[in-house]
């Protein structure tokens, strides 16, 4: 069932008002045509006056229920208009708690990004803490004496003349090899070498 309106209720009433206005005048006019002969003029006139003043009064409730019809309509509109705005904030605003939900995801994940970060120069720092250390200590580590470049040259030299001195022992002594030891070589055999059928 719909449900009545403001503005339906009050015309009602207003209507109804005007249905007395029309029954008082009906009946003040039954009234005169029937006690026409018994009524005198003072009591028509009173009569009329009250009749016009109940007139005067039904007309004041119309204008009155009139000016808060209109005034109810405007209200209403007004409400109207309320809505509307209240639609369109709710919408925004639910547009930015979707945007700030992303903002939030952001920076959740620019954090985590941060505190990975953070580790990594922390371990960075602890290993070139370390490579100091370890700098340091080699530094701390007493070098062996060098020997000057005027003694390395006279080992060299030394060790070539040891070279060519057991080289030319071996070919002096080569004459005084004999040729029986060379021929009493053993010959390899397919056992010594590897091979096999």
């Amino acid at each position: 069932m719909r449900k009545p309106r403001i503005s339906d209720l009050i015309r009602e009433e207003v209507n109804q008002s005007i249905d007395v206005e029309a029954t008082v005048l009906e009946t003040s006019d039954t009234v005169l045509t029937t006690s026409n002969n018994d009524i005198t003029n003072t009591e028509i006139d009173a009569q009329v006056n009250e009749l016009t003043a109940a007139l005067e009064k039904a007309h004041e409730q119309v204008n009155t229920l009139e000016t808060q019809i209109n005034s109810l309509e405007t209200e209403v509109k007004n409400q109207k208009k309320l809505v509307k705005s209240l639609e369109t904030r709710l919408k925004e605003n639910s547009k930015n708690q979707t945007e700030l939900d992303d903002q939030k995801q952001l920076v959740e994940k620019l954090y985590a990004q941060l505190q990975q970060k953070e580790e990594i120069v922390s371990e960075l720092e602890k290993k070139n803490q370390l490579i100091e250390l370890l700098q340091t200590e080699l530094n701390n580590i007493p070098k062996p004496a060098l020997i000057p470049a005027p003694a390395k040259d006279i080992i060299v030299q030394k060790e070539v003349q040891k070279e060519t001195a057991f080289a030319r022992q071996g070919r002096e002594l080569e004459a005084y090899i004999s040729p029986a030891v060379t021929s009493k070589q053993k010959q390899l055999t397919n056992q010594d070498i590897g091979w096999f059928d």
